[in-house]
């Protein structure tokens, strides 16, 4: 879900003004099609925790996740949060998969936190700058909430949240050559040094 908001712009644009006949589609996971079946997908991009063991894996970004308040929020001024700060504030995160990665780091020694789940960034970031809770986002989707001054960054005490998005594909079915030439457009926009394993 999170990939449209990771491509970089101009990313696909130039891809497709550059190679004009090649068949290009993204296909959700949900979908059924996997990189390693055979099925005419080159390849698939995800978390790297999310990865099979066994593949060839190019990382494309490491994504930071970031806590974002409204300024008049009672957390917005600051200056660092604890985890008892967030213990007594409502968690807001985009989906079901950031919740599950992120909620048993911030869980440790804690009680249960208070949470809620938003249909996407758009939705999170909303309710963030009505005062509503704490919005979970990559830096991606906060940053510019951030820049127009309609959402803060907090400084959490102890905690940093980064995960790597990466390509893969099976070692049975080498990479097409014009989707080694969309990946390698896609590692140079985002600033990743191309690393199989």
């Amino acid at each position: 879900a999170s990939l449209v908001g990771m491509l970089p712009p101009g990313v696909l644009s130039t891809f497709i003004e550059c190679f004009p006949a090649a068949d290009f589609q993204i296909v959700v996971k949900e979908d059924g099609l996997s990189a390693g079946t055979g099925e005419g997908l080159d390849f698939e991009i995800d978390y790297v925790d999310r990865v099979p063991r066994d593949v060839v894996r190019r990382d494309l970004l490491v994504e930071q996740f970031s806590a974002y308040v409204a300024p008049f929020h009672e957390l917005g001024q600051k200056s660092r949060i604890s985890h008892a700060d967030l213990a007594r504030c409502l968690l807001v995160f985009p989906d079901r998969l950031t919740q599950d990665w992120l909620l048993p780091q911030m869980e440790r020694g804690l009680v249960k936190l208070r949470k809620s789940i938003l249909p996407g960034p758009d939705a999170s970031r909303e309710l963030a700058r009505q005062g509503q809770g704490v919005v979970f986002l990559p830096g991606w989707a906060g940053g510019s909430a951030v820049r127009d001054g309609s959402l803060v960054c907090l400084k959490l005490q102890g905690l940093e949240f980064r995960r790597t998005c990466c390509a893969w594909w099976s070692p049975n079915r080498p990479l097409t050559w014009v989707a080694e030439v969309f990946l390698s457009l896609l590692a140079a926009k985002t600033g990743v040094q191309a690393e199989a394993e």
